[in-house]
């Protein structure tokens, strides 16, 4: 709305400047060029209107179609970040009463696979990418901690920062696409 109205003063000031110098400079025009010339104008800004309303009803598409899943994934990503901080302090775990939610892994790797597969497509390269490379480390730390004697707690530690990193990913993503820009 501030860019609308500053180009409207811009506008208005512009024309009056140029009203005044052609008075001033006593120049004639023909009305026939000047009616062409508004013409071209008004088409012209038509046309961008037009263009800026395609790419803007495109973009509330994508969002449309990857509302859901997205914000799924989220709701997962942030209960899974909560259920790793809890193991890695199991004592506060204990002391609220908290019970582990074993299903938040296999949800979070539904979901994931269902983001990537499916509705990879429609999606930024980046999210893809942070989501494929978020994927690779939880596999990797998997088998570390199965097949190399990682650690526990260091498994946790990683898993921790690498869900924390994709969702903040995940919310930059979902703020540029739903117009919410934080």
């Amino acid at each position: 709305m501030f860019l609308f109205l500053l180009g409207t003063i811009i506008g208005f000031f512009v024309a009056m400047v140029s009203l005044s110098l052609v008075l001033v400079a006593d120049i004639t025009f023909d009305m026939t060029v000047v009616s062409n010339i508004v013409i071209a104008v008004g088409t012209a800004i038509a046309a961008i209107i037009h263009y800026d309303s395609v790419k803007k009803q495109r973009k509330d598409r994508i969002w449309e179609i990857n509302k859901d899943v997205l914000l799924d994934l989220l709701g997962l990503v942030s209960h899974a970040i909560e259920e790793t901080e809890l193991a890695l302090d199991p004592q506060y775990a204990h002391e609220i009463g908290h019970n582990p939610d074993s299903r938040v892994w296999s949800k979070l790797k539904s979901q994931t696979n269902l983001a990537l597969n499916v509705y990879g497509s429609l999606m930024s390269n980046e999210l893809v990418n942070h989501i494929e490379q978020s994927k690779k480390i939880d596999e990797e730390i998997h088998d570390e901690v199965f097949f190399a004697d990682l650690d526990n707690r260091e498994a946790y530690e990683r898993s921790l920062k690498n869900r924390q990193t994709l969702q903040l990913k995940l919310k930059e993503f979902i703020s540029e696409m739903s117009g919410i820009h934080t």
